[in-house]
């Protein structure tokens, strides 16, 4: 008797699964365009915060879980690999001597990333904070269909954003380490260590309260306390 042959892909339910998380990606994301577009059109104080830094943190928390990476980007991983959805990484063309950014991935026709001129199936993506703001950067990868020397995009996420620190958590002390920088990997001169968490700290100009905002990253067993 012939015996059958088991082949790599996707079943139905994981198919499945995967399209059930791509919906929740794109609502989250739905939601905080529509912020945005209150942003623009009109001033920033007469949005409202709360709503605001909790729609950031639904979209952060799916996009960062890896749980609804695109099939695009799943169907190139190698089988059975146990690549991170999340990973430290400089986009082409930064400097080598520059220290990298958490890298994920989202959907090409994402509403944040999508472009009229330009489709990929999946873009990298880049957290990075400057002056008061959280911008969200994206490279689309040269193929076929298009050419171009402005593969980079970016976009603001929050004007209210004072800082983005590393939390680690040291499981030897049972306790959370705070960094303003990624940490220097001391096994690997020239690498980093992958944070356990991102704290993003929050703060309205008419309020004196800030509000900590913590994304777990996949790898993150534990959460810190009083957040």
């Amino acid at each position: 008797m012939r015996r059958l042959q088991q082949q790599a892909g996707f079943t139905l339910i994981e198919t499945l699964i995967v399209l059930m998380l791509s919906g929740i990606l794109l609502t989250s994301a739905t939601a905080l365009l529509v912020n945005f577009t209150l942003l623009r059109a009109q001033p920033v104080e007469t949005v409202e915060f709360i709503p605001h830094v909790k729609s950031l943190g639904r979209f952060l928390n799916t996009a960062l879980s890896g749980e609804a990476l695109p099939l695009a980007y799943r169907t190139n991983l190698p089988e059975g690999s146990d690549e991170s959805p999340v990973k430290l990484d400089r986009f082409p063309d930064q400097s080598p001597n520059r220290p990298p950014q958490l890298e994920f991935i989202l959907p090409g026709n994402h509403p944040l990333v999508r472009t009229r001129e330009h489709y990929n199936r999946f873009v990298r993506c880049q957290l990075v904070h400057l002056e008061h703001s959280l911008y969200l950067y994206w490279y689309l990868e040269p193929n076929d269909e298009f050419q171009s020397d402005d593969l980079y995009f970016h976009r603001q996420l929050s004007p209210w954003v004072t800082s983005l620190r590393y939390a680690y958590y040291d499981a030897d002390n049972n306790e959370w380490e705070t960094e303003l920088e990624l940490i220097s990997d001391p096994t690997q001169p020239g690498n980093y260590q992958m944070p356990d968490c991102l704290l993003i700290d929050f703060q309205e100009k008419s309020s004196d309260e800030p509000r900590t905002l913590p994304i777990y990253l996949p790898q993150a067993e534990v959460v810190i306390d009083g957040i």
